[in-house]
Formats: C-alpha cells, structure tokens, sequence
C-alpha cells in the first residue's frame, strides 16, 4: 500500500485541525474562514503562506478524498459548515435536538387544560373589547375608525 503525499498546504490544514482541537475546542471543529485564518496566521508557522479560500477549499477537498477530513452536518442556527480531522477517529457530532412531532404525547388532560385556557382568554378579550368600546364612547371616538397619524 502506497501512502500518499501530502502537499504543504493539506498539511498546514490537516496540522491546524489538530493544533485548533487541542488549543481551542470550544472553537473546533473550525469554519473554513476559522481554518484560513489558522492556516495563514503569521506566528508559529514555518514556513508562513497565504492561502485563499479558494486553495483552502481544494485542499480540504483534497483531504477528504484520502478520508483526513470530514464535514460536519451544520447545526440549526449555524451559518457555515465546520471542517474536523479524522486522525484520531470520527469526531462525536453534536445532534441538534429533535422537537416532537405536534400532538404527540399529549395528554387529555393536558388538551383540556389548553382548551380552558383559550376559552378565558376569549373571554378577557371580550371584556377588554367592552371597556375599550366604553372609553371610546366617554371619549367620543369611534371604536371602529382606526386614525394612523
């Protein structure tokens, strides 16, 4: 078996994974900006380069094709995907949480509680609907004209 090698730059992205996971892992995995900025960082590199995202891209694909890298499914709310090594095994993933189908696992007694509340809630409206009628009368508005100034 012939092993393959690995260009500069799939070094640096492969070295930089694994510097990030150890030095920031509430930052890891990284975005592909977070992994540039990494890549590029002028200190503690030798020698320092300047890869563009394009490069960066191609390299993490690159390394994906030798199965060192993998792209983490992007979690709800998460802007951009994150990049993690695969020298130590596959990462554990974060699992966005799954919300309950509408409906399910509720009680009848949970679905009279709801019901109960509604019907007061209508009946606040109702009485809220009363009073405000009452003021605009006193006021001599009408209730039903609605004046956007």
């Amino acid at each position: 078996m012939t092993l393959a090698t690995l260009s500069l730059l799939e070094t640096r992205i492969l070295g930089t994974l694994a510097e990030k996971e150890r030095t920031v892992p509430d930052s890891y995995p990284l975005t592909r900006n977070a992994l540039a900025s990494g890549c590029n960082q002028k200190t503690s590199r030798d020698p320092v380069i300047d890869a563009s995202d394009a490069e960066i891209q191609a390299g993490i694909d690159s390394l994906k094709g030798y199965s060192l890298v993998m792209e983490l499914p992007r979690l709800p709310g998460a802007r951009e995907n994150r990049w993690a090594h695969l020298l130590s095994g596959t990462p554990e993933v974060e699992q966005p949480a799954v919300r309950a189908a509408p409906n399910a696992d509720v009680s009848v007694g949970e679905v009279a509680a709801l019901k109960a509340n509604v019907a007061r809630l209508e009946s606040e409206v109702v009485a809220l609907r009363a009073l405000v009628g009452k003021v605009c009368a006193e006021l001599g508005i009408d209730p039903s004209r609605s004046d956007k100034s």
